[in-house]
């Protein structure tokens, strides 16, 4: 204790050791951290966006095969053509 104008004044230890402290019980610390259905709706997004991208990928390459087919026929009428003057 210190003094203060002629008052008790209780140091800074004194005042702690009269603080309870809660106790941490395990379900506090579990609340600390994700649970598993935080990770499952997580992958589950990931899961659905990996899908989309490969659908997306597959239309990419079904168009990207049609217009190779198509420069194809170009270039073969364009040959043609040029032949024929």
């Amino acid at each position: 204790m210190t003094l203060n104008k002629g008052k008790a004044v209780p140091t800074k230890s004194a005042r702690l050791q009269h603080i309870q402290y809660p106790v941490v019980s395990e379900r506090q610390e579990q609340g600390k951290f994700p649970n598993s259905l935080y990770f499952q709706i997580h992958f589950e997004y990931l899961e659905s966006q990996l899908s989309a991208i490969r659908r997306n990928m597959e239309d990419t390459q079904t168009q990207i095969a049609d217009l190779s087919a198509q420069v194809a026929l170009l270039t073969k009428t364009l040959i043609e053509l040029n032949n024929l003057e």
